[in-house]
């Protein structure tokens, strides 16, 4: 029996840890860099120090305090550790001081629908001091209880969650003798998605701050919303000399943006710290805007598209290399193949790391040769008509594997075949994950043509024009039959790179944020 169970135990923990992996490509930003009191960060780089500001309430009134947070985390088995320092926080003008280190331990679990569970607690005892003047803030009794559950979907991986919390400190004075209590109980609400072209987190939090001095007691509330998003975006560089080799080239700029807003409602304390009849209702924003990598793009070489509509589209996805090879073989006109929408899927959501998508395009032997099989190194046939040396082998079964694309049957991919607009677009949105948020049973388009759009495909469709991926003809019309050319497909997987860089992060900002 305990064999058996060391068995088990050893099977669910690579089972949990192969679902981590399979995460796409993250940028620099990822949940928690904001830290749970709220506050924001810089979001800059995990392991490293950001900058930091958040609002503090002891007082009995909003005040913003600055200065440094790191974060680390560590994973173990299925447990992650996250440890917070928070380091020399200030505000010069009240003569506030605050440093602080939290641990949390955080408890990884896989249900069977494939989504995980993160449950969040404290890690041993946390260290808070804040000293506002003489008044020193001990804190006596912290409770934090935290749970999210992450959905991992092809291309990204979105998690929402719920938090709460209740800290108590004794107020001393500059004797040292007891001069009340304060308590801060937070309820917060987390929502946030990662992957390679944007990602956020966001948090909606309702404090209520009370204290009690010298017999007297008073009660605050405060509302906040705190955004983090990273997002890269494209500008087009001209070169200014004549004498160069290209005209110009694509620039990546990838920024942070946090921003917090507060609203909330106290009672005027006078110099003594007691509560008098008036209130004060504090409301503000908080905001960093870090300075943008930027990343320079190779420049394809697209002549023999001058003049035609798709130009832009093809330029922008050969400069990130969704579409790879000779520019020179691009026709526009020519239709989009099952094998090439493979790759391109795959490309265009970075789901493969560099060294992978390199050796996608080696033979068999080589790819063995530099162990690059796959996550599990084994090479197996899984269509009849897609052999281990077919050139779109690896993107096949990447999509297969991710279930973006099946067969046509069990043992039959059709690699050659060409994609109609409803498949084309029924295959990025369920990449995206949102298959599941049109109407049920069948949604009804907007496009004229609604009754011929298959039913398998109309919900994929009905989301796909909510959010800018699909447009109707001249007529209104969404040809769900036509087969789509080369040059639609680069436009429809550009308005979805355009989707993922910047529509998704403004929901996530604006729809939070106290506007």
């Amino acid at each position: 029996m305990k064999i058996k169970a060391g068995i088990n135990k050893f099977i669910y923990v690579i089972s949990v840890l192969v679902v981590l992996a399979a995460y796409p490509v993250l940028g620099l930003a990822a949940e928690g860099d904001c830290g749970y009191e709220g506050g924001i960060s810089s979001g800059e780089a995990i392991n490293k120090l950001y900058d930091y500001q958040e609002i503090l309430l002891v007082t009995g009134k909003p005040v913003v305090v600055k200065g440094t947070l790191s974060v680390k985390k560590n994973l173990k088995d299925t447990t992650e550790t996250w440890t917070y320092v928070y380091t020399n926080l200030r505000n010069e003008e009240e003569g506030i001081t605050l440093n602080r280190t939290i641990s949390y331990e955080v408890t990884i679990t896989t249900k069977s629908n494939g989504q995980i569970q993160k449950q969040v607690s404290l890690r041993g005892i946390p260290y808070e001091n804040i000293r506002v003047g003489n008044t020193t803030y001990i804190l006596r009794r912290y409770n934090f209880s935290k749970s999210t559950i992450v959905d991992v979907k092809s291309i990204a991986q979105y998690f929402a969650g719920e938090f709460v919390g209740q800290k108590t400190y004794t107020v001393t004075g500059g004797t040292g003798t007891s001069t009340g209590t304060v308590t801060v109980s937070t309820t917060g609400k987390v929502f946030g998605y990662n992957q390679h072209w944007s990602n956020a987190e966001s948090q909606i939090i309702d404090y209520v701050v009370s204290g009690t001095r010298e017999g007297a007691s008073w009660t605050g509330t405060m509302k906040t919303g705190v955004s983090l998003t990273t997002s890269k975006k494209l500008y087009y560089e001209e070169n200014k000399p004549n004498e160069i080799s290209f005209e110009g080239g694509y620039v990546q700029r990838q920024n942070n943006l946090s921003v917090l807003q507060y609203e909330g409602e106290f009672p005027e304390l006078d110099t003594r710290g007691m509560p008098t009849d008036f209130l004060i209702r504090p409301k503000g924003t908080l905001k960093f805007d870090t300075s943008p990598i930027v990343t320079r793009l190779v420049v394809p070489t697209l002549e023999h598209l001058k003049g035609h509509w798709s130009e832009d589209d093809a330029r922008i996805l050969y400069s990130l290399e969704v579409f790879k090879g000779s520019s020179e073989d691009f026709r526009p006109n020519d239709y989009m193949t099952r094998a090439e929408l493979a790759k391109a899927i795959i490309l265009a959501g970075r789901l493969l790391s560099d060294e992978e998508a390199a050796a996608a395009e080696l033979s068999p032997e080589e790819r063995r040769r530099a162990g690059a099989g796959g996550r599990n190194n084994e090479e197996v046939q899984i269509f009849e008509d897609v052999p281990l040396d077919h050139p779109y082998y690896v993107y096949i079964k990447e999509v297969h594997e991710r279930k973006i694309m099946q067969g046509v049957s069990l043992k039959q991919f059709w690699p050659e075949s060409t994609v109609t607009r409803a498949q084309a677009v029924t295959l990025l949105v369920r990449a995206l994950g949102f298959e599941n948020r049109a109407p049920s049973p069948t949604a009804v388009t907007p496009f004229r043509d609604n009754d011929d759009i298959p039913s398998w495909s109309r919900n994929a469709v009905y989301v796909a024009e909510k959010i800018g991926l699909v447009k109707g003809d001249t007529y209104g019309n969404m040809n769900p039959s036509k087969p789509m050319t080369k040059g639609e497909v680069a436009a429809l997987l550009n308005r979805t790179i355009n989707y993922m860089r910047q529509d998704i992060a403004k929901d996530y900002r604006e729809n939070i944020i106290l506007y």
